[in-house]
């Protein structure tokens, strides 16, 4: 970058400057940068960001220059004396005394670990000289004269960046430039060790060029990049030192950067060239203070070490007057004539670059400039007391700057500098780097991405923008709505900004999250039609939206929140096939699958579907079967025989309708009752509809046996609805189907009317099919109580078809026979008035002999009736005249309590063991009423006292009363029973199978145990004696 540096008008709206006023324009909305920022708790921050602080004040006024190293101060006074001190602090920490070679010190260089110092100065002859000082050593030699430089005006150092280390005494090579122009390489080690002259500025009419500054950078690719600057010129060299170079800068200067020589048109004396890096990286921008102005701009040695070009790749020229703002002292003679730039008053002392702001020392005040805008923010003042400011120094260990007067010395503080920084970034575009410098104020990191959004959607870049804006907290409405309003062409950026959006939700929001992603589903359909639309379904581009939506589907966030019948009708209305058969399938929903292939007609696609479906899925058989076999039957039943599992009645509706059609094929007709006669056989207990149809395909047959055999193997339990079944039998005419429907029902009558009106059947057949129900009724009537007459009246009706229909009276005689529960009376009725009787004659006669008998028992029993009658009446007559006297004194037979005070029982005798039974009944009673937690049968008890109180006693009871005198066996009976005893010399207890012995012994035993019983109760027997009450 060659050539002369010219002034430029500065305008306030940043116009000038590359642009800048024109973005600016963008965010007219933000305040100057002059105005202070509000934190976070809405405090104005009203202190500067630079102030000055006192650290050193010399009353004497002997200040001559200032260095500042390793959190030291180096304080030149006059005449000679330099002292070591720390800031705050008013006494050395140590005094170098150079009056053995200076007679006045004019200025000094110190490295920045403050261990090297370079003291300028006169001899007493007024001879220029320098000395050297170790601030390490400790002997006499600490301070020596550099005798190459003698006679020569020392004006700029740049140290060794290679050798920083605090514990050497070696200083590297160290560059020393001279008024004369003259740059040598010196090197210190406790001494001077070597001096040599490695470049110098060519001479300008004649006449030296002063150097004004040196500096050096180490590059990490191990090349020193050094920069030389004049009253008007600068140069800029870079190169790989030799290894074991003596000067590797006398190398280095051979190497000029190409057209990377600097000019100013206006030089000035004071000329200086200042750098700023990051702590511990290389310089990254510069100032140079020259009579035609300020000159800052980056540096980029990267860009020179790759590229072999300068390092300097923009800079800005600004005039001194922007340094200066409302309220400032404002000099004298200003806007007068520049032809002396040295007495120009606005032309700072001194300069020196931050990170973000250059500051110009002038005599009176100290003038603050921001690099990045280029505006004048409040600086600091000096009052005449404190002198007038020379120069600015910094520590290069801490980045402190400190000014000085011959008075004092003030340390300029910096406070949150980059506090603004992110606006003034965020203004001129940068905006990655004002988020980098918002300090993670989420207030302006904000404020910077919809800035950024914005800038990003008025250059058409929506996609970028909408990534932005996804961060941000602007409103969602009005982003979705900017975005919306771009087009379908541009979908894209909206989705990317939904699809953001979507992941900053948290699972808590199920409503937010389905309808952000059933929006994004209805931008990618409207999308991907408007590409079918103008490039086609084939397209790559149809393709890879498609493809993205697939994706976006197949999410776990989308599978969880959708709803699915929502996104279903979407794609349905926006008629993409694709995206509806791949959400469907995703979504197991294989039923909407079958039904688009069924709508367009696709039975193969329906069919395949069905079949891969089948084991998981088989209820979709029974909601499509009904269009799949108007087209292919014999494809469905195959189906069908694939899974057992499959429900065969909810096919029913489709097969009756296949059926009801006027194109339907009888061998379909028989593939269904073969699918049916495989379900039943491999599941008897099927569902009641799906025997109700196969027995409506059975009465269809021309042959009725397949439905007879049906209606023999679900005799015993029948799953089909009988009353149904008949009714298509007799729809059909099935009459010896309607015969075992009948005869199941236990509808015997109707069975055998049925079966003696089957037409196509002789005689002889219908009687032995109407006679197999009555046998049947026979096997039934031990299983179930039915009415005897059913038989007779079954019969009845086969004797009347025989007399009647067929006039065949033998017959009606066999059935006679036959039957054994009809007589000859009852099948008389049957035969016409006038017949002929020899053929019944004797069944006649056996008739007649029958009721005779029966009259004789009747009478017989009647008899017996009347003398059971007369007895019952002369025992009540008996009764009535029987009765007890009981006394007011009379007691309980058992308690002893007196008899009238409660219920009492009247017995002539009660047995002891049953006593004991009654008392325990009474105990029971009395305890219950006493006891309400104590639970018993009160009605169960008083019952059984009543029959134990109630029946007669058997030995000495009235009937045993008057049977004592009577013979067990009556006169007129002995001689039969006598007759009955007789056996013989037969042993009947041989017979059985018992021995005599043991015959003996058991007769023996019961004997004494019926003697035992009787004299227990004989013991109490007194029929003479009082009544037992």
């Amino acid at each position: 970058m060659a050539g002369r540096f010219s002034v430029y008008d500065y305008d306030d709206d940043l116009g000038g400057f590359g642009g800048i006023g024109a973005f600016g324009n963008r965010f007219n909305d933000f305040d100057d940068y002059q105005d202070d920022d509000a934190g976070a708790g809405g405090e104005i921050e009203e202190q500067p960001i630079f102030d000055k602080k006192s650290c050193f004040r010399d009353r004497e006024e002997r200040i001559v220059a200032v260095g500042a190293a390793n959190d030291k101060l180096f304080i030149a006074q006059r005449p000679n004396t330099v002292g070591m001190y720390r800031p705050q602090v008013s006494s050395p920490e140590e005094t170098f005394d150079v009056s053995d070679y200076l007679q006045t010190v004019s200025n000094l260089f110190v490295d920045p670990q403050g261990i090297h110092l370079i003291v300028c100065g006169e001899t007493a002859e007024g001879n220029h000289t320098t000395v050297y000082v170790n601030t390490h050593t400790h002997q006499r030699t600490k301070c020596a004269p550099i005798r190459p430089l003698q006679s020569h005006r020392v004006t700029a150092v740049a140290w060794d960046p290679v050798f920083r280390d605090e514990s050497s005494s070696h200083s590297g090579h160290v560059l020393v430039g001279t008024f004369d122009g003259a740059v040598y390489s010196v090197v210190f080690d406790g001494g001077v060790r070597d001096c040599e002259s490695v470049w110098s500025f060519p001479q300008v009419r004649g006449r030296p060029s002063p150097i004004c500054s040196l500096h050096v950078e180490l590059l990490s690719g191990g090349e020193l990049y050094v920069t030389v600057s004049s009253t008007h010129l600068l140069k800029q060299f870079m190169a790989l030192p030799k290894a074991n170079e003596r000067h590797p800068y006398a190398f280095v200067f051979k190497h000029p950067l190409p057209n990377a020589e600097q000019e100013v048109m206006v030089p000035i004396s004071r000329s200086q060239l200042v750098y700023h890096g990051r702590q511990g990286e290389t310089a990254s921008a510069f100032a140079w203070l020259t009579g035609q102005g300020l000159i800052v701009g980056n540096l980029d040695l990267e860009l020179a070490r790759t590229g072999n070009r300068s390092a300097i790749p923009s800079y800005d020229v600004l005039p001194y007057d922007v340094a200066f703002i409302d309220g400032d002292e404002v000099p004298r003679n200003l806007g007068e004539d520049r032809a002396n730039p040295d007495s120009d008053p606005r032309n700072p002392q001194a300069i020196m670059l931050t990170q973000f702001h250059v500051l110009l020392l002038y005599p009176r005040a100290l003038r603050i400039l921001c690099t990045l805008n280029k505006h004048a923010i409040p600086g600091q003042t000096f009052r005449p007391a404190q002198g007038e400011m020379l120069n600015l120094v910094r520590d290069e260990s801490n980045q402190k700057v400190y000014c000085f007067s011959n008075k004092a010395v003030f340390y300029i503080e910096a406070h949150n500098e980059e506090r603004d920084v992110w606006r003034l970034y965020l203004e001129r575009g940068n905006f990655y780097e004002a988020i980098e410098h918002a300090g993670g104020d989420a207030h302006k990191i904000n404020q910077i991405r919809v800035a950024q959004a914005e800038a990003l959607m008025a250059d058409g870049a929506y996609t970028e923008a909408a990534h932005i804006y996804a961060k941000t907290n602007a409103s969602f409405e009005t982003v979705a709505l900017k975005l919306l309003d771009q087009g379908p062409e541009n979908y894209g950026a909206l989705r990317n900004y939904l699809q953001q959006r979507l992941g900053q939700l948290a699972d808590t929001e199920p409503t937010k999250i389905a309808l952000l992603i059933t929006w994004m589903i209805e931008l990618y359909l409207t999308s991907l039609n408007a590409i079918r639309s103008s490039k086609g379904h084939d397209s790559a581009d149809y393709a890879r939206l498609f493809g993205e939506l697939k994706e976006f589907l197949n999410r776990g966030i989308c599978r969880t929140n959708l709803h699915k019948e929502t996104v279903l009708d979407l794609m349905r209305g926006h008629g993409n096939v694709d995206a509806l058969l791949f959400y469907a399938e995703q979504q197991q929903d294989f039923k909407e699958v079958i039904q688009h292939h069924i709508q367009m007609n696709n039975i193969d696609g329906a069919i395949s579907v069905l079949k891969d479906q089948i084991d998981e899925r088989p209820e979709l058989l029974a909601m499509f079967a009904a269009h799949i076999i108007q087209h292919r039957p014999q494809e469905l039943l195959d189906i069908c025989h694939l899974n057992s599992r499959i429900d065969a009645g909810q096919l029913i509706p489709a097969f009756v309708r296949y059926q009801q059609q006027a194109n339907c094929k009888a061998e379909t007709l028989d593939a269904i009752r073969a699918y049916l006669e495989w379900v039943i056989e491999r599941n008897p207990r099927s569902n009641e509809s799906v025997y109700n149809y196969l027995v409506s395909l059975y009465v269809t047959l021309d042959q009725e046996q397949p439905l007879l055999r049906f209606l023999k193997e679900q005799e015993e339990r029948p799953q089909f609805d009988r009353d149904y079944a008949l009714r298509l039998c007799h729809e059909k005419n099935k009459l010896r189907a309607c015969v075992e429907l009948y005869s199941s029902m236990g509808m015997f009558e109707e069975a055998v009317q049925i079966a003696l009106q089957v037409g196509s059947q002789q005689a002889d057949a219908k009687l032995e099919l109407a006679t197999s129900i009555i046998e049947r009724v026979k096997e039934e009537e031990a299983d179930k109580i039915m009415s005897a007459d059913l038989p007779k009246k079954l019969w009845s009706m086969v004797a009347e078809f025989t007399v009647k229909e067929i006039c065949d009276v033998p017959l009606a005689m066999k059935v006679l026979e036959q039957s054994q529960v009809l007589k000859i009376e009852d099948i008389l009725l049957f035969f016409p008035d006038f017949s002929r009787i020899n053929e019944v004659q004797e069944h006649i006669q056996t008739s007649l002999q029958e009721y005779n008998n029966e009259i004789g028992n009747l009478n017989e029993t009647m008899k017996a009736a009347q003398l059971s009658a007369k007895a019952i009446r002369g025992d009540i007559q008996a009764l009535n005249q029987r009765y007890q006297v009981v006394t007011g004194n009379m007691s309980c037979g058992l308690c002893d309590y007196p008899l009238m005070s409660r219920a009492f029982y009247v017995v002539r005798f009660i047995k002891p063991s049953e006593r004991k039974k009654v008392d325990r009944h009474q105990r029971d009673l009395k305890r219950a009423r006493e006891d309400p937690n104590f639970r018993v049968d009160v009605v169960r008890l008083n019952r059984e006292i009543d029959e134990i109180v109630g029946q007669d006693c058997s030995l000495c009871g009235e009937m045993a009363i008057r049977a004592i005198d009577e013979p067990f066996i009556p006169d007129e009976l002995l001689p039969e029973y006598v007759e009955s005893w007789s056996l013989g010399d037969l042993n009947v207890a041989q017979t059985f199978g018992m021995s005599e012995e043991d015959r003996e012994r058991l007769e023996l035993e019961e004997e004494q145990d019926g003697d035992a019983d009787l004299l227990e109760d004989m013991d109490d027997f007194d029929p003479l004696g009082d009544l037992d009450v």
